[in-house]
């Protein structure tokens, strides 16, 4: 397995949904709705939470896109976030 540099920017192709994964077990999840964004941070503790991150940083799945710095944080800039 080569050595991966966090973080890392993803996103899914056809959504808007971005992924900045800071290590192999965590990641800041934000999704846009409308003009409005919502934020998740996942410390994955399960198998299956850190197998989607695996997925995410490696692209295994067609869903997932490489993204950027600049793209995650103009989601603050852009869009409003709304707290849970």
């Amino acid at each position: 397995m080569s050595l991966k540099i966090f973080p890392v920017y993803r996103k899914y192709c056809n959504a808007q949904t971005y992924f900045k994964v800071e290590s192999n077990t965590k990641l800041v999840e934000r999704q846009i709705l409308g003009d409005k964004y919502f934020e998740t941070v996942v410390n994955a503790a399960q198998y299956p939470e850190k197998l989607k991150i695996s997925e995410i940083i490696t692209l295994q799945n067609s869903d997932y896109c490489e993204s950027t710095a600049q793209e995650f944080n103009n989601i603050d800039r852009d869009y409003r976030r709304v707290a849970f």
